[in-house]
């Protein structure tokens, strides 16, 4: 595989500027990653994407920095715009994230070979941006309280993006049953990193449009929904099933609790807590892991905490419990 550099917007832009002449648009570049190409005069970028490849003394050269060895320079290197970078300081490498990649191309090598990998991906197009749904606790309940919900779903598509290599590598769709959940979904999240953009979206349009079926079978309030899931309070129920692509209910009692907090100093986030279907107690939200063990909805504990970046890793501190009340909404008593 060639190397991989994340690239902040200026010096990504500024290559494709100053070297316009020697760009070839094309609609996928991802036959390159491997091998590169013969004419390394050449910069081959993505149409409609956020990744080339050039040689690396070109980088050496738009950024006045040795970014590349000078003895290396000879390389062609992929590049990937990140919007985070803020300058030509922060470049770095960018891994392949080979353990993943491997285990899911491992799979699909036994039935095509790399050529028709490609093919099947680029089968696959959605050329516009999408936005998966995402949304947090509707705004009537940003009051400070931590909010019961009864009479509460959490619908959730099993396996969606397993679901949807099934349909882009059917050959291999027996052995996607049973590969690692996570391992399907980091291939599906590198894939923009991969030159397949257009298929990532693709692949986040279908979910989508199987989560707002699920919305609008089910009715009711949404109180949260991301990507694949929702809680839904006073919907209809609706049929579930263990099945990949379909839906199940992952809650074990029809209870939700969801917090908001928000004082304009501190961090700010939302938290849900609910008994999943193994009986534990399960939360979902913008905190990090970090600070989750110190959060017990179901006693009114809540957190204050700061987020500082130190570096690339962020790090959290003044975490300080704190209690709150806990309003049950459909009898608004207070206990």
């Amino acid at each position: 595989m060639l190397k991989r550099l994340k690239l902040d917007s200026m010096t990504f832009n500024s290559i494709l500027k100053k070297f316009y002449a020697f760009v070839d648009y094309e609609d996928s570049i991802g036959k390159y990653f491997i091998k590169g190409y013969k004419n390394k005069k050449r910069i081959k970028a993505e149409k409609d994407s956020h990744v080339f490849i050039c040689q690396a003394d070109i980088i050496n050269y738009v950024t006045g920095k040795e970014i590349i060895p000078y003895n290396e320079d000879w390389r062609q290197i992929v590049c990937v715009k990140k919007n985070d970078l803020q300058s030509a300081d922060e470049i770095k490498e960018l891994s392949w994230n080979d353990s993943f990649n491997k285990r899911i191309e491992k799979v699909l090598h036994k039935y095509y070979t790399d050529a028709e990998i490609e093919e099947r991906l680029n089968m696959y197009q959605e050329k516009n941006h999408i936005v998966p749904l995402i949304s947090h606790l509707p705004m009537k309940y940003h009051d400070g309280k931590i909010h019961l919900f009864k009479n509460c779903v959490y619908y959730d598509i099993n396996g969606a993006h397993r679901d949807a290599l099934c349909e882009i590598f059917p050959k291999a769709k027996e052995d996607f049953l049973t590969v690692d959940k996570q391992d399907a979904n980091s291939y599906v999240g590198d894939l923009c990193n991969r030159g397949h953009v257009t298929t990532y979206n693709w692949i986040v349009k279908r979910t989508k449009n199987m989560l707002l079926n699920i919305l609008d079978a089910a009715g009711g309030e949404v109180i949260y929904k991301n990507t694949d899931g929702a809680f839904i309070v006073n919907g209809k129920e609706l049929p579930t099933s263990s099945k990949l692509g379909e839906f199940k209910n992952g809650m074990l009692t029809d209870e939700l609790l969801a917090y908001r907090f928000k004082d304009g100093v501190n961090t700010p986030y939302v938290i849900y807590q609910f008994i999943n279907k193994d009986g534990k107690r399960e939360l979902k939200g913008t905190t990090p892991n970090e600070v989750r063990n110190h959060i017990d909805l179901a006693n009114g504990t809540v957190v204050s905490y700061k987020s500082k970046k130190q570096g690339i890793c962020m790090e959290y501190e003044d975490v300080k419990e704190l209690q709150v009340d806990i309003v049950q909404e459909n009898e608004l008593d207070i206990f």
